[in-house]
């Protein structure tokens, strides 16, 4: 199969997010660095420039301390503007994996707008359809009943369920899984893979609809999975997917809209993630 190309970079929507929320952030924090710090650091330069050795040391000192300060600041927005910087640069460790892959025959594309955000990763090859998403979480993922847990290295106590990382990205599967078909005719399976950066000690499960693993394992589970596609169908499959990419929308027909209303939760991700 003939690889394309990445028509976006991994990450650049995280990296987007984070863009704009840390400008925001220092929009707001702007006026409230320069009541609190400003006058500090105007009276350390004027110390400094005006009076002798002693008091001109102390107010340089001064000025230096809360200039910076003012700086640290200034690009520490709070953390869940960090997450949007953390998961872009997951984003591109899982790109770097995949790499290789593309020169085996796995045609990879990043970052493709969906419409609840976007398309971390989709990969076609004659193994099958691949959904990843990659996530890069501070801390170290554990399963349990299904749903990756949380622990913080320094704080053993703290144990945060993430619930929602599983069926949100079975419900993107769902939603590719149609857009493939109606761009295709063609049903296939749409493999979801929730691809750690974070401490993953499990290292690889799979619950029979969703993968975890670890991103260091990542080429090696695609390189040993079976075919599951014809050439001509993966060729198909990765030139709408391309198609995607470049920003093509579809009419959607009216059967499959009523069926999209009339769907909603588990009951559409059974229904349009099942295995044809």
């Amino acid at each position: 199969m003939a690889t394309n190309a990445t028509h976006r970079g991994a990450g650049t929507y995280a990296q987007q997010r984070y863009a704009q929320g840390a400008r925001r952030w220092r929009s707001k924090i702007r006026g409230v660095l320069a009541a609190a710090l400003g006058p500090f650091i105007l009276v350390g330069i004027a110390a400094l420039v005006v009076y002798g050795h002693p008091l001109a040391w102390a107010g340089g000192a001064v000025a230096g301390a809360c200039a910076a300060t003012w700086a640290a600041l200034r690009e520490t927005p709070p953390a869940y503007i960090e997450n949007w910087q953390r998961g872009a640069e997951g984003e591109r460790k899982t790109a770097g994996v995949l790499k290789p892959l593309e020169g085996l025959g796995l045609a990879v594309t990043h970052d493709i707008d969906s419409p609840c955000g976007n398309y971390d990763h989709i990969a076609i090859g004659t193994q099958g359809v691949f959904l990843l998403e990659s996530k890069y979480p501070h801390g170290i993922v554990e399963l349990r009943g299904g749903v990756p847990h949380l622990r913080r290295q320094l704080d053993p106590d703290a144990d945060t369920p993430l619930r929602q990382i599983r069926p949100r990205a079975l419900s993107a599967a769902a939603r590719l899984k149609s857009d493939i078909e109606e761009r295709t005719g063609k049903r296939t399976w749409v493999q979801v893979v929730v691809v750690f950066w974070a401490d993953f000690p499990e290292g690889l499960v799979d619950d029979g609809r969703c993968v975890f693993l670890h991103g260091s394992r990542l080429a090696d589970w695609i390189r040993a999975r079976p075919n599951g596609l014809n050439q001509g169908d993966a060729d198909t499959i990765a030139r709408a997917i391309r198609r995607m990419a470049d920003g093509e929308t579809l009419r959607r027909t009216s059967s499959w809209s009523a069926r999209s209303a009339s769907a909603s939760g588990e009951t559409f991700t059974a229904l349009s993630s099942t295995p044809r």
